[in-house]
């Protein structure tokens, strides 16, 4: 291989490094882990109700001190039927190694089934590992769904991080599989006593010792070809893919990395003539080397396994990335394939793959980024060389490799999957079938007055300077909390218009955006291109309108989506049709394209509606206009295909690219065509706002409401408004796109990404221009989902945003508006109550003003000339993302003059591009942004040590670390945090016992909680379907929707009160905000539950008010 970079290099021979040297973690009730194995004492009350030992129940007498000797947790422990006297000692005997021995004791005797400490390892990893009990091995695959238990000496665990050994005096041990109860796991519990019924006594000693796994890295910095970061993109010099530094590996820690169990080293490129990483070629990186090879003559030890930390960029799944050649001492060799989607993956975002684990996971300049740890068994026999070469295919990345002892262990992060058999949702005994029921009028969750009714009855909403407000009544801004609906949705039958209007009006929205209803109301047997409006649909369509304006209301939309362009409706095109983004291409090159959406424009905003009397364009309920929906020219993937995919699209953009750069001059060379494309853009913007206002129409303005780069602010700051769109975990499709089966990623919160796409969006809004989000989503299924509303509406009132809509009510119209029941999809929540009720609180939150705008702001500088002469896409640096945690973010562009305009507030200046110009404390747009901050005092090192964001109105606070929001403010009070955690506000502290939460109280009487008389408490659980099909026990591949009723999974919370709660009454509330009945609580502390006998219980009302 002409290619071949042979290398003679000497193993760096370590002596035994291990991957792992962390201690014991001992918990302040008690529990302690190791090698990520956490270890509890729970009681089973009869029936095998579990009470696990947490800071709630168990009642010190004194607090453990570390400082010498054993720590000592002696005091009460709650459980039903009476309190246990609980005593626990933990001595550390020598490193790595602990004692444990503790006592429970009850003079009258408490009813128990088992007192024991317990632990719960991950299925992966004992279907992997297995379990050594007095050396036999004990495998789950014979026992599933079982339990047995027996007395043993010793117990061999092999962990993620190394092997623990658990010795004691023939304790009896339980061992039971979990997955008849819907979990993906193995729980070892280790008896207290025998099988007394009424405990008086139980004691329980052992002795563990954790022994890290050992790994060798082996020395690359003689073959390493690129850096990990990357100045300049396509410069064929540099690091990483050659991309810029928007998309390089810079934040890849160098030096020793624990993965997981496996040291790797990570080169320093400052250290090392800036090389880091081995590079090998591919389709789109040609000129990289085909092969890299190391030696190793001198290795004498065997190693039983070959890690790569790596990745690949320019992803083919259809065959290997390369190929790993392992040589012996012997002469014979081994060779080992890395192929994407099976032993690794794209480093863009955040996958699993089956057969390699995440090595790896951080930010770049971009977003999320990930390596992958990929390994090989080895013969027994010395290593003596390592050959990487490329398949030519995907462009591989190989910043590290080591020799371990540790095992293979894929798959070990998919915590809930159940094997690889599909799942198959029904009802048990953690799972309650529930039924949803619409908000009746006039109860506690009837949100209506919250709207001022009519929509318009105080004139157009206009924009002045970032906010919304009514015309006449100017300087007082006006928030918009709304859904969307779509297709069929929008053309009801008059009856489930009004329906629809109370409905939404009772969630506590004040703005629906009509969407894709274009190809639903035009007429196709006239001609006209498709323009001519169909009376029949206008007339259900007039009708909803007026009935949505009676109850306050207003009306956001595009005037593209998805109507059809069906062959022949546009003159000059060779009789083609157009599908939707191809169309939305089209208006930016062609006259006639544009003429049909003229046609249409005037058509549809002409329309008088015969319930209002007013022509759309002149109806105030009208408050905000979007062009063309997604129609973003820059960074947009969907847009670039279309322009490269369609011959008519890809002749007529060269042209026009090709008149641009004579205009100017120029050569026809990539550098310019983000330029041609702004300009483009510019000009298409510019005769469709002169025309609309030539109908008349004065509707708010916007276009190009999807992507988060700073190439398409440039674009937007012509606009009245700026739009944006953003999900967390978009569906992505294994088969045909909108059809099932259907993958939803990630499964996790978006606190731990500092607030995700939200985040990104963010760093797109004009400082100078009111912000809206017409579409977002927290899809589901995910179990972290309930987090979405809540977290949504706290977000965007830091930002101060203007307007949001929810993505999306329904999709079907009026067959899913006939049933009563419904099932819980990826999007649609018309028959979804846990939804709907978060979507309550968020109106609650953003709109009643309960909280504060930050009152200032850090500005991003961007260059007006930023798409002049550059190719590269910019985004906002993930650190400089984080900072619109702490207070409001955005975009302020230079002008012409070189002035920068900020507003008054202005904390600190984040240069993105161009010359410094404010004397403002200032850093760069990259991942040193927070440091450089910090060391000018804008910003707490708290910051940057804990991962903790406090914003500037001290209401809210992001955990990053810990994935756990807590809102503090006057009138409201709210929590999300995983199991196990507590988290305390100024006037209310929750505990979360099972399983993920967010949980809320709010003042109903516009007081502050604490002195309100009557307080709203919302408990959010995960939801599924009947019958809903996953492929796997991942959850996040579903096959099929299943069918009503909705299965609630069991949840419980503990919500303790600073104020005294004496005279307060609780009252669980049903979904149509009924009382159901009155719920007992004892002292200040209020024990939630959601299963209430045959109910299922989402909301309460606290209240003095009988």
């Amino acid at each position: 291989m002409k290619h071949l970079l042979p290398v003679l290099l000497q193993l760096l021979l370590l002596t035994g490094v291990s991957a792992s040297a962390e201690e014991f973690s001992i918990q302040k009730d008690g529990g302690f882990s190791i090698g990520n194995l956490g270890f509890q004492i729970i009681h089973f009350a009869p029936g095998w109700r579990a009470t696990r030992v947490s800071p709630e129940n168990f009642l010190l007498k004194t607090t453990p001190s570390p400082a010498s000797g054993p720590m000592v947790f002696d005091g009460e422990f709650n459980v039903p039927g009476g309190p246990l006297s609980l005593r626990e000692e933990l001595r550390r005997t020598a490193a790595q190694s602990l004692e444990f021995s503790a006592t429970v004791r009850s003079a009258g005797g408490v009813p128990t089934e088992l007192v024991a400490l317990t632990a719960r390892l991950p299925l992966n990893l004992v279907r992997q590992t297995g379990l050594l009990c007095d050396g036999r091995k004990v495998s789950p695959r014979k026992q599933e769904g079982t339990s047995f238990a027996f007395r043993f000496r010793k117990v061999v665990l092999m962990l993620e991080t190394g092997t623990l050994h658990i010795e004691s005096d023939r304790v009896r041990l339980q061992i039971q599989d979990n997955r008849n109860w819907n979990s993906n796991s193995i729980s070892l519990r280790f008896w207290f006593h025998n099988n007394e019924k009424m405990l008086q006594e139980g004691a329980l000693k052992l002795r563990f010792r954790f022994i890290p796994y050992q790994s060798i890295p082996v020395d690359l910095a003689g073959i390493v070809n690129m850096g990990l970061s990357d100045e300049t993109g396509n410069d064929r010099r540099g690091g990483w893919t050659d991309q810029g530094k928007e998309n390089d590996m810079r934040l890849l820690p160098a030096g020793e990395m624990n993965a997981n169990g496996v040291l790797y080293r990570i080169l320093d490129e400052r250290k090392n003539a800036g090389r880091a990483t081995i590079v090998l070629r591919g389709r789109q990186r040609p000129w990289l080397p085909e092969a890299l090879a190391v030696r190793l003559p001198d290795n004498r030890q065997v190693h039983r396994y070959l890690y790569l930390l790596n990745g690949c960029a320019w992803v083919d799944r259809s065959a290997p990335a390369g190929n790993v050649r392992v040589e012996y001492g012997d002469g014979s060799s081994d060779t080992f394939s890395v192929t994407p989607g099976v032993n690794t993956e794209n480093f863009w975002g955040y996958k699993t793959v089956p057969e390699a684990e995440t090595g790896w996971r951080g930010e770049n300049n971009s977003g999320r980024v990930s390596l992958y740890s990929t390994a090989f068994k080895l013969a027994e026999k010395p290593v003596t060389g390592l050959t990487f070469s490329s398949r030519g295919t995907s462009v591989w990345m190989i910043p590290a490799v080591t020799f371990s002892d540790r095992p293979p262990l894929p798959g070990i992060e998919q915590r809930k999957q159940v094997g690889n058999q599909p799942v198959t949702i029904q009802a048990s005994s953690e799972l309650k079938p529930f039924s949803d029921k619409k908000i009746k009028s006039g109860t506690l969750l009837d949100f209506s007055f919250l709207n001022d009714a009519p929509a318009g009855k105080f004139g157009r909403v206009i924009a002045d300077n970032d906010k919304f407000v009514l015309e006449k009544h100017p300087g007082k801004a006006i928030r918009f909390w709304g859904t969307n609906v779509c297709g069929q949705a929008n053309i009801p039958s008059a009856e489930h218009a009004v329906f629809v209007a109370d409905d939404l009006a009772r969630r506590g929205y004040n703005l629906l955006r009509i969407h894709h209803f274009d190809n639903w109301i035009v007429r196709r047997n006239e001609g006209g291109g498709g323009t001519s409006l169909d009376p029949d649909a206008m007339a259900k369509l007039d009708f909803f309108l007026a009935e949505l304006k009676k109850r306050g209301i207003y009306v956001t939309t595009d005037l593209f989506i998805s109507r059809a362009i069906r062959p022949g409706d546009i003159p000059g095109c060779g009789g083609r049709g157009f599908r939707g983004i191809e169309y939305k291409m089209l208006c930016f090159v062609n006259p006639p394209a544009r003429e049909n959406l003229k046609r249409f424009t005037a058509n549809f905003l002409n329309h008088v509606n015969p319930h209002t009397k007013l022509a759309y364009r002149e109806d105030p309920q009208f408050i905000t206009i979007n062009l063309l929906n997604e129609d973003t020219l820059i960074g947009n993937e969907l847009a670039r295909d279309a322009r490269e995919n369609n011959p008519f699209l890809k002749k007529r953009f060269a042209e026009e690219f090709s008149a641009y750069c004579k205009r100017r001059g120029l050569p026809e060379k990539q550098e310019h065509y983000n330029g041609f494309l702004e300009e483009l853009h510019d000009r298409f913007y510019r005769e469709m706002h002169t025309f609309l206002r030539s109908l008349p129409c004065n509707i708010l303005l916007a276009d190009q409401n999807m992507c988060h780069n700073y190439n398409s602010v440039l674009l937007r700051r012509r606009y009245d408004y700026i739009d944006n769109h953003a999900y967390w975990g978009h569906p992505s499709f294994p088969g045909k796109r909108w059809q099932m089966p259907m993958q939803i990623m990630p499964q996790e919160s978006i606190i731990p990404h500092s607030m995700g796409t939200l985040g990104m969006i963010a760093t797109t809004q004009l400082l100078d221009k009111p912000f809206t989000v017409s579409e977002w989503c927290f899809v589901n299924p995910n179990p972290t989902s309930s987090e979405g509303s809540l977290l949504t509406a706290a977000f965007a009132a830091l930002q101060g945003w203007d307007a949001l809509n929810r993505f999306a009510y329904s999709h079907v119209g009026d067959s899913a508006y006939a049933k009563k029941q419904g099932v819980r999809t990826c999007f649609d929540d018309v028959h979804d109550p846990l939804v709907r009720l978060g979507e309550q609180l968020g109106a609650l939150l953003f709109r009643s003003g309960a909280l504060r705008e930050s009152p200032d702001c850090f500005a991003i500088q961007l260059d007006r000339e930023l798409n002049r002469e550059r190719l590269q896409i910019f985004h906002s640096a993930a650190r400089t993302r984080q900072l619109a945690l702490l207070s409001r973010i955005g975009c302020a562009v230079n002008e012409e003059d070189g002035t920068l305009p900020l507003p008054p507030q202005t904390r600190a200046v984040i240069r993105s591009s161009g010359r410094r110009i404010s004397r403002l404390p200032e850093a760069g747009d990259d991942w040193q942004v927070l440091h450089s901050l910090a060391a000018q005092k804008v910003v707490s090192r708290r910051v940057i040590e804990q991962e903790k964001f406090q914003s500037s109105t001290g209401e809210m606070e992001w955990d990053v670390k810990n994935g756990t929001f807590r809102l503090a403010a006057p009138t409201a009070e709210a929590f999300v945090l995983p199991a196990g955690k507590t988290l305390s506000g100024k006037t209310f502290s929750i505990a979360s016992d099972r399983q993920f939460t967010t949980a809320a109280a709010v003042a109903m009487d516009n007081r502050p909680l604490a002195e309100s008389e009557r307080i709203l408490l919302f408990h959010f659980f995960p939801v599924f379907n009947t019958d809903q099909r996953f492929r796997d026990g991942s959850l996040s591949i579903v096959e099929r929707w299943g069918r009503p009723p909705l299965l609630a999974e069991r949840s419980r919370i503990t919500l303790a009160s600073r104020r005294d709660l004496t005279g307060f009454t609780l009252f669980a509330l049903d979904f149509d905000g009924n009382r159901l009945e009155q719920v007992s609580f004892t002292g200040n502390r209020i024990k939630l539950e959601n299963f209430r006998g045959e109910r299922v219980i989402a909301v309460y009302e606290l209240t003095r008010r009988l």
